[in-house]
Formats: C-alpha cells, sequence, structure tokens
C-alpha cells in the first residue's frame, strides 16, 4: 500500500497488453487491462523464494548472493533488489563459457515460470548493471568494459533529472 492505496508491486509482462509497472496504482492498472488479476503482495514469501533460488543457484557457482534491500520498502517496489549474484569466476569453463552459462541459467529459470535477466561481466557493478539495463543474456568481457553503454536511464543520477 502506498498512500492508502493498493499498487503493483510485480508485474508480468505480455506483449500484446498495456505496460503495467511496478508502482502503478492498483485501480489504474484495472483500468487498462480490466482483466488482470491483482494478488496481495507478501513479502516475507518473496524473501523465501529468493533463497530457495539462491540454493538453486549452487549447481552453477559456489558461491551465491540474494540482493538486499536496506528497508522494507525497496524490496517491495525496486526490481534492483530481486536478483541473485553468482560468482561465476572459474565456473564458466565447466558449462561451455559465460554465454552458455548465462543461457542454461536463463533457460532453466524459465522452465521454472521466472521471467529473468543475465548480466556477466568482470565486476559485481558491471554485471548488475547489465542485467538490469542491457540485452540479456548479455556478457561483458574485460577488453569491452569501457566501451560498453547502457541507456541514461541506468544511470542512478537519471532517476532525479
Amino acid at each position: 500500500m502506498s498512500r492508502g492505496k493498493d499498487v503493483v508491486a510485480r508485474s508480468s509482462s505480455v506483449p500484446s497488453l498495456p505496460r503495467i509497472r511496478p508502482g502503478m496504482v492498483a485501480a489504474d492498472m484495472k483500468a487498462r487491462v480490466p482483466t488482470a488479476l491483482f494478488f496481495p503482495f507478501e513479502i516475507e514469501r518473496e524473501r523465501q523464494a529468493l533463497h530457495q533460488l539462491a540454493l538453486w543457484g549452487y549447481r552453477f557457482s559456489p558461491i551465491v548472493a540474494i540482493d538486499s534491500a536496506r528497508k522494507k520498502e525497496d524490496l517491495v517496489f525496486d526490481s534492483r533488489f530481486t536478483g541473485l549474484n553468482f560468482d561465476i569466476t572459474g565456473c564458466q569453463r565447466l558449462f561451455g563459457g559465460e554465454q552458455v552459462l548465462g543461457e542454461r541459467i536463463r533457460a532453466e529459470l524459465a522452465g521454472f515460470g521466472i521471467q529473468s535477466r543475465v548480466g556477466i561481466a568482470p565486476t559485481l557493478g558491471a554485471a548488475w548493471a547489465l542485467s538490469r539495463y542491457a540485452r540479456d543474456p548479455f556478457v561483458v568481457l574485460p577488453s569491452e568494459i569501457r566501451s560498453t553503454t547502457l541507456p541514461l536511464r541506468s544511470n542512478p543520477l537519471a532517476d532525479s533529472l
């Protein structure tokens, strides 16, 4: 709830329907898509699901971490805090390379009915940005990191513009 109104916390994308975004007032969502289903968001259930996915992720890397929100409200509306971080250093060779590993992670998540975005880069920050703002799966090698461009909206300062 935001200011006494129900708001969208998560949404799935259907290309033939108008875009529904997190933070949108539920009444506006229903006006755009009258047949849309609206379920209460359960923050503890979301955390448990992320924990289960992190355990599943150990099949790809011995180091898996959940993105964590600083405040409870951040987890509800900010999709930046609903992800997993894998340190795949040395593991990519076991799967045929970074691109193949990224595609496999994405395919297995799709098998669970989970839409995902994958970013693989030499640093955690670059991988985080790629997974949120670039095409996926998206792999950037160390030699390409300086020449990779992302849309302005990926810049935290752009939110205040």
